[in-house]
Order: structure tokens, then C-alpha cells, then sequence
């Protein structure tokens, strides 16, 4: 489509220029006259602008004729006030007033403010089932009180089955697909499938050339603006994954960042509305804590959760953590019996998840407020919003006593797998509301499709199974940084009575997070980051959180209980056989109440249940877990971490560690070992009262039962899938004029080299043993004699 020009007193074409439609400006009597060199162009633009009353649209007042190359044309006359302005000319005038950066964020919100406009414009149109097919910076006036959409000679209902003409388009603003029709008849069939689509193409079109305009003259400082970036992600979005590279584009750059065609088709914009929407977010119009109550902190009602940290506590917020799905979890302890070694630990999943919510808030409010970046406060809506917020809140309705215990040894029974099953049981609260109500009801309730929400919170791969905005959204709960780690590694290191949780700097760790993209082949994955003015909370993270592994998560006595219980339930399960693990996983769930209405579960009732469905002597680490005797540690592989040998030890020890048939195998070396040290008596004086009469026969019949010899290595654990990404603030690099953008990112320099090795040193490798007989074996043979039992076994 050609740029109109605007003649003051002789009617002429522009140059270049189509044969349908002149505007003409008569100074003298403030009207725009438009002529028409065809006259189905004139019918069709009284008829369209006849069905509109929109206050930017520009409205005919009479209809005339006039003279053009000795023709009598049809024309309409339409009133106008003021210089006759372009959004166009606008820009490029307002552009000459720029002299920094603060001149500039005027000028992005000003047209962000007249992009708004256009956006509801469309949205009007399109509401009446109508596309204007014409859009460009030049068919857009700006007048005092708002912007004036004209040129509607080619505007048509997308419903059309045939046109009477076939529409002379201008490629450079018109979708791909509209532009490549070669018929009328094609024309009409596109109209019909794409509908809003082929404006909300012009309008990124239209927007790219604003932005090209005023990046032209300000090259330096546009790519650091906040609405500038913001109208320029909004533009390449419109473009709906048509997108061409910057050598092929005659606008501004349609890529974003490291997004480009594939992901842009993913995140097209399906509507004007969602335009208006996103512009409305931009300029304040939209308020985040207004549409999600539950993002106002200083909400007047709420819930204390920690030292300084309260909840707000909304309608739907208080009807979700009264319901009995989810006051069950007052009975499943956070640390399962981790209270017989630090006394105070007593704090339950319920607190955790309350927790959690509390930070999902924090991540929330600062992401939308992020002052770089505008990628979360653009792709997220309320509801997605409340959905997050939502799955933080709910993360862990399927826990249960020893859950991640049993997990380790039995897949089948990961708490996650029983997630939808929980969401959708029939049990309700006093109001007779199950979780699915609550869930989906839109005026007390948290206004989420069911069925969209249960797809989300079960997803059991975070990245391969979900949209671009889905993996940014998960991460919030689990990522390398989450609202779950944010808040229990604080909540168990206090309720055990330790301060490494305190390293933590949370409040420098929301103010630096952000999102970054990483692409792999084909495919960009979202999640969060931190700017690197917040790399040193990061790394706070890091450190508290191994701290925290190696004083409580794997102290030696947390693992001995978890050797028990993992041993327990493989007995039942009998490993080697398929069937019997799942048989079991369905037993179990059904002793939860997870088929119907979940049952208040202690750890003392799962024990009990897995002591009477396990074989004996199995049923005796059920005994002794109820009355608190646990297995002692024999030997732990940080004893000896100067041997020479000892790194191949390790690593044959972790391959095999846990298994049944090693453990047996290791009971028997060691049970000979020891038999060739009592009967040859080579033990000092200070040990042979150990080695002696009741001693030694105890020591040697409970080594000749199952299970006397447990063994443990858990695998290092990083926490996440990816690292911890950190990016640099926009204002460190504005003066790099080589590389205009902040998409490139690192991780810190403490999770590269420094976090995988100290989670290495927290998986301790060890051996445990019955409780009574422990002083007996050191005595025999001593760390020395149990590692040469192990190397033996290992080969």
C-alpha cells in the first residue's frame, strides 16, 4: 500500500500510488475530502464506516463529487481540526525533540499510548466481524484528543465468501498468505480462515516501522528502553511466526532477542483483545494486584508464615488450605523422623506449602516489575498468574510419610505420579466443595480450567512436555531457582535449630531475577535467572543449600533411617519383579486414600502399614524404626578420602550401593572376615572384651540373618535440570556497541566449578549395620577390615 500524501488545494495522487482512493485537505473549511477513482471502492467505505461508531475511527459527514483528470469522482467528506498529522510524521516529528533517555521513555510511552488506541480500534472492528486489510503508520492520524483510523476502501467482513474485486494489497503490510493470493476467490477463502490475523499482521508491521524510524536516529540508547523493547517483542509477536531476518526485512529487526520464527508461532497474539490487554500492562492501565488479589502483600487479611512473611489471605486462598485434601498434610512431616535428631524439627508440609505460595508471590511481583526485561510481564496473564500461584500452593498436595524415601526405590510411587488422582478426589469440605470447584469456580474460586490445570501440575518432564510460556511458568516451583527451594531450605534450617538458611539473601535474589533463554537445535527453553548484580545471593543459595544436605538431609543418621526404609520396601516389592512393584504402588496408594478421599497419614501409620505387608526379617526395620533404633554407621567413605584408589572405590560403591544382592554379598565377606579375627584372637587388649563369649555370638548370629549390612550412596543432586543462569544489567554493557542486546548469559563461577563438587562431598558413601553389633565389628576389624571387604566384593 502506497504512503497518501495530502495535497492542499489541487487533488493528486501520491507517488508511488494505487488507482483507488485520494485524500484531499481543504485548508480553508478544516475537511478532508476522499476521492475515489473507483466507485466500487466508494460504495464499499460508506457501507463499512455506516456499521462503525468508534471514537478513532475518522466518521464521514456528507457525501460530494470532484474533479480529477477531468473526471467527476465520487468522493466523502469528513471534518477534521488541526494539522493533518500521521502517525507517521508524528513519530518522526516527536523523534527531533529526543536529546537522551528520559526524552525517549516519554516518547515510547506516548506511542505506546496511540499504539493502545489502535489496538482497541482493531479490537472494535474485529468485534464487528470486520478486517480494515489496509493498516499502515500512514493511514493512522493523530489529532489532539487521539488517533483517527481512515482508509476503509478495501475493509471488509472476514466472513465474506466473495469479493467483487480483487484487493490491490501493499506486501509490505499485508500478511504473507493474503499477499500470495493470486484470485479474488483466493482472497475471500484466506479472509475467512484468517480473520483478525491478517490485521494483527499490519499492525506488527506498522509497529516495526515506527520503531525502525525512531531507532534510526537513536541507535545507541532504543535497545535499553523498557517500552521500547516491550513494543518491539509485542510487534514480532503479531507477526505470528512470519518473521524474516534482518537482511530480508526492510523494518526493524523481527527477532527478539534469542527468539525467532518457530518461537514467535508459538506466541502469536490470537486476538486484538490479548494486544490491548499487553499495552494496558504496559502503560499501567493494568493492575496486577487488582486482577490477582493474591499479589498484594498488604492485603488486609493474612496469614503469618515465617518471621516477616505473610500470605494474603483471600477467599479462595482460605476455602483451598481449609479443604481436608489439603489440612492433611498437617500430618505429614516435612522431615519424616529427622525430630530424633534435631529435637525442634517438627514443622509439617502443610507449613512448607503455605511457604511456598509466599514465595511464588515474591518471584511473581518482582518478574512483572522487572525493569530490563519485559518478556514475563508481557507473555503472562492473570490467569496464568493464578495458576502458578495456584501449582506453588498445591506442589506437594500429594506428599506423603517417607515419600521421597520410598521414591528412590520405587519410581511408581513418586508423590507426583499420585498428583491428579489427589486433585480429582470426591472428598469435600464443609461446604460440600471437592478441589475441583474450588479450582474452576469464577466467582469464589480460583477461575482455572480443570482439566488446563491438571495438564500442568502433572507434567512430569519440565521442558520437553510443555509450551515456551508453560517452561517459564514451572520454574517458578521447580528450577534451579524456585519458590521450593527459596523456602525450605530457610524453614529447615531454622526448625532444626541450624543458620545456614540465613545466608540466603532473598530479598537481593528477587530484585536481580529475571528470565533468560537458552536454544537447543530448533527449540529456546525459558526459565529463570538472575542479573549479576544478584550472583553472590545466588551463590548464598548454593551454599546453604549444601550445608544443609550435609548436616541434615544426608546426616549419617537420616540416611541410616532411609537405608531401612528404602530396604523395607524392597523386600516387598521383590526388585526384580515388575509386576509386584506395581502391584505394590496401587496397594499403597489405595492405603493413602489417594483412589477416593486421601486419609490423614502419620509416619508412624506407614510405618506400621509397610511392617505388615514386608517378609520377615524385614518386619524387624519396621520394629526398630517405631521404637527408634536405628542402624549405625560402620563405614563412611569420607574416612578415607586420602587413599589412593579410593575415587574408583567410590564410584564401583555408588553403582551398587542399596542393591539387595550387594548387601548380601558384603554381610558375607564381612561375616567371614570377622569369624578369621575372633578365632585368631589378633585384636588388642581394649577389644577383646568386645570379641569375647556373648558378645561375638551375638555379633555372628544376627550376621547370619537377612539384612544385618545396609548400604547408601545417593547420587549427588544438583537440585535442577539446568544451571542457574546469571545475565548482565542492560546499563553495564548500554556503552558495548558492539553487541546491542543482554541475551547472552553465564552461570556464576561457584555453581560451575564449586556446587557439583560440593554436592559431591555432601552424597557420603556408607555402610551400615545392625545396632548391636557395631562396636563388635570395629573391634574385629576397623575401618580398614570393612574396606577390604568392600573392595573384595566389588572385585
Amino acid at each position: 500500500m502506497a504512503r497518501l500524501e495530502i495535497a492542499s488545494k489541487k487533488i493528486e495522487p501520491a507517488e508511488p500510488t494505487r488507482k483507488n482512493t485520494f485524500l484531499h485537505h481543504e485548508a480553508e473549511r478544516n475537511e478532508l475530502w476522499k476521492v475515489y477513482a473507483e466507485e466500487w471502492l466508494f460504495r464499499n467505505e460508506r457501507a463499512v464506516l455506516s456499521r462503525l461508531r468508534h471514537p478513532h475511527i475518522l466518521a464521514w459527514e456528507r457525501e460530494t463529487t470532484a474533479r480529477h483528470d477531468g473526471r467527476e469522482l465520487p468522493a466523502l467528506v469528513f471534518p477534521w481540526r488541526g494539522p493533518l498529522v500521521t502517525l507517521r510524521q508524528w513519530t518522526e516529528k516527536a523523534i527531533g525533540q529526543v536529546k537522551g533517555e528520559r526524552e525517549l521513555k516519554r516518547l515510547t510511552h506516548e506511542l505506546a499510548a496511540r499504539l493502545l488506541d489502535l489496538a482497541r480500534t482493531l479490537d472494535y472492528l474485529h468485534r464487528n466481524q470486520i478486517a480494515h486489510l489496509s493498516l499502515n503508520p500512514d493511514c493512522v492520524l493523530v489529532a489532539a484528543d487521539g488517533i483517527r483510523l481512515t482508509q476503509f476502501a478495501l475493509a471488509t467482513d472476514w466472513n465474506v465468501r466473495a469479493l467483487d474485486n480483487q484487493l490491490a494489497l501493499d506486501p509490505a503490510f499485508t500478511h504473507p498468505e493474503l499477499a500470495a493470493a493470486a484470485t479474488r476467490e483466493q482472497q475471500a477463502t484466506l479472509l475467512q480462515k484468517l480473520q483478525a490475523a491478517a490485521d494483527i499482521f499490519s499492525l506488527g508491521r506498522t509497529i516495526l516501522a515506527l520503531l525502525g524510524t525512531i531507532d534510526a536516529h537513536l541507535p545507541d540508547i532504543t535497545v535499553y528502553d523498557y517500552a521500547f523493547s516491550y513494543l518491539h517483542l509485542a510487534a514480532c509477536r503479531m507477526l505470528q511466526g512470519y518473521n524474516q531476518e534482518p537482511d530480508k526485512s526492510s523494518f526493524f529487526k523481527e527477532s527478539w532477542l534469542n527468539l525467532h520464527g518457530n518461537d514467535f508461532r508459538a506466541l502469536a497474539y490470537q486476538s486484538t483483545a490479548a494486544i490491548c490487554y499487553d499495552l494496558e500492562k504496559l502503560l499501567g492501565k493494568a493492575n496486577l494486584k487488582s486482577e490477582v488479589p493474591e499479589c498484594d502483600t498488604a492485603h488486609f487479611r493474612g496469614i503469618l508464615v515465617q518471621k516477616d512473611a505473610m500470605i494474603p489471605l483471600t477467599e479462595r486462598v482460605q476455602a483451598m488450605i481449609n479443604h481436608p485434601v489439603f489440612s492433611r498434610l498437617k500430618n505429614v512431616e516435612q522431615l519424616d523422623l529427622l525430630e530424633n535428631i534435631y529435637p525442634t524439627c517438627r514443622h509439617t508440609r502443610y507449613e512448607h506449602s503455605l511457604g511456598a505460595f509466599y514465595q511464588a508471590i515474591q518471584m511473581v511481583n518482582h518478574l512483572y516489575e522487572d525493569e530490563y526485561n519485559p518478556l514475563f510481564r508481557q507473555l503472562v496473564d492473570a490467569a496464568d498468574i493464578r495458576k502458578v500461584l495456584l501449582y506453588a500452593l498445591l506442589h506437594d498436595i500429594a506428599q506423603y510419610p517417607f515419600a521421597h524415601t520410598i521414591e528412590e526405590c520405587l519410581p511408581e510411587a513418586y508423590h507426583e505420579n499420585f498428583t491428579e488422582s489427589v486433585l480429582r478426589s470426591s472428598a469435600q469440605d464443609a461446604q460440600g466443595r471437592t478441589l475441583k470447584d474450588i479450582i474452576e469456580n469464577p466467582e469464589t474460586g480460583w477461575d482455572i480450567g480443570f482439566e488446563d490445570f491438571v495438564g500442568f501440575a502433572t507434567k512430569s518432564s519440565l521442558f520437553a512436555a510443555h509450551s515456551i510460556k508453560e517452561q517459564l511458568l514451572k520454574s517458578l516451583v521447580d528450577g534451579p531457582l524456585d519458590a521450593d527451594k527459596l523456602d525450605y531450605l530457610v524453614r529447615d534450617s531454622r526448625e532444626c535449630g541450624l543458620v545456614y538458611g540465613e545466608c540466603i539473601d532473598h530479598q537481593r535474589l528477587y530484585r536481580n531475577l529475571t528470565v533468560t533463554m537458552e536454544r537447543q537445535k530448533s527449540a529456546v527453553l525459558l526459565h529463570l535467572a538472575v542479573y549479576d548484580k544478584g550472583a553472590t545471593a545466588a551463590d548464598s543459595l548454593s551454599f546453604a543449600r549444601y550445608m544443609l544436605y550435609r548436616s541434615v538431609y544426608w546426616h549419617h543418621t537420616s540416611r541410616a533411617i532411609r537405608a531401612m526404609v528404602n530396604t523395607l520396601v524392597q523386600q516387598i516389592v521383590l526388585q526384580e519383579k515388575k509386576g509386584k512393584r506395581q502391584l505394590f504402588a496401587r496397594k499403597l496408594k489405595k492405603f493413602l486414600g489417594f483412589d477416593g478421599h486421601p486419609k490423614n497419614t502419620s509416619s508412624h501409620d506407614m510405618l506400621a502399614f509397610l511392617g505388615s505387608e514386608a517378609p520377615q526379617p524385614a518386619q524387624e526395620l519396621a520394629t526398630m524404626l517405631q521404637s527408634r533404633q536405628y542402624y549405625k554407621l560402620l563405614y563412611d567413605f569420607d574416612m578415607d578420602r586420602e587413599t589412593t584408589d579410593q575415587d574408583e572405590l567410590l564410584q564401583k560403591f555408588r553403582q551398587h550401593a542399596g542393591k539387595q544382592d550387594f548387601n548380601a554379598q558384603l554381610q558375607q565377606r564381612i561375616l567371614a572376615l570377622y569369624l578369621t579375627a575372633v578365632q585368631s584372637g589378633r585384636t588388642g587388649m581394649a577389644a577383646r572384651s568386645l570379641l569375647a563369649g556373648e558378645h561375638a555370638e551375638t555379633t555372628l548370629n544376627i550376621l547370619q540373618t537377612k539384612l544385618a549390612i545396609l548400604t547408601d550412596a545417593p547420587p549427588p543432586s544438583l537440585g535442577a535440570r539446568h544451571k542457574l543462569r546469571v545475565v548482565p544489567v542492560p546499563k553495564s554493557i548500554r556503552k558495548n556497541y558492539r553487541y546491542r542486546s543482554d541475551s547472552y548469559s553465564r552461570t556464576t563461577g561457584v555453581w560451575e566449578k564449586i556446587h557439583a563438587h560440593l554436592m559431591d562431598l555432601a552424597a557420603a558413601a556408607r555402610v551400615y549395620c545392625h545396632p548391636e553389633i557395631r562396636e563388635s565389628l570395629l573391634a574385629a576389624l576397623g575401618p580398614s577390615g570393612i574396606r577390604e571387604a568392600i573392595a573384595a566384593v566389588l572385585g
